[in-house]
């Protein structure tokens, strides 16, 4: 326990007390970045970064979920014990059998299970995919795609006109499409 990443992390936590969750609940989710994440991304500034993006997103939750967002997370931890899978919690577990714990988790016949897993990981991973270096690194560019929107939007503004203002909305709802819309509705 004391040589994981996410270990370290919560270790280098404690002084700060700007947090949404307690320090067990970062522990949580810390350890399942630790086990989400990219190889490459599993360093600690990188885990620290994505608990406190995790964190910082509890305040736009809903006050229910936001309530029970701890509760799922001690959940995860415990329902180790609950569906013997282990007789440790899951941030005691390692390597394989936390993979196929989580796995088992995103396939269970209960949603609350399949909606807790999902969600966790879309948040570890928008945390991860939300830093410059990660985005440079997989070839995200965000000025260069706004550029492309924004040249795309003169032509098609050059090609049909200003003055008529329904034209100009339904080429703008169809940028996106790939198939052209039904006339049926």
């Amino acid at each position: 326990m004391a040589g994981t990443l996410a270990a370290q992390v919560i270790a280098d936590s404690r002084s700060d007390r700007s947090w949404n969750l307690g320090r067990t609940s970062r522990r949580i989710v810390a350890e399942l970045a630790e086990t989400v994440l990219p190889e490459e991304g599993r360093t600690a500034s990188v885990i620290s970064h994505v608990v406190r993006h995790v964190d910082s997103f509890v305040t736009y939750m809903p006050y229910q979920m936001r309530t029970l967002f701890p509760l799922g997370l001690l959940l995860m931890q415990w329902g180790t014990i609950a569906t013997l899978t282990a007789l440790k919690p899951f941030t005691l577990m390692r390597g394989g059998r936390r993979d196929a714990y989580l796995s088992a988790w995103a396939s269970s016949p209960f949603a609350l299970f399949r909606a807790l897993a999902g969600g966790l990981r879309g948040l570890i991973l928008s945390g991860y995919y939300s830093m410059p270096s990660v985005y440079g690194a997989i070839g995200y560019t965000p000025d260069e795609h706004l550029a492309r929107c924004m040249r795309k939007r003169e032509e098609l503004l050059a090609l049909h006109g200003d003055g008529d203002h329904h034209t100009r909305s339904m080429l703008f709802e169809d940028i996106g499409r790939s198939t052209p819309p039904s006339p049926l509705g």
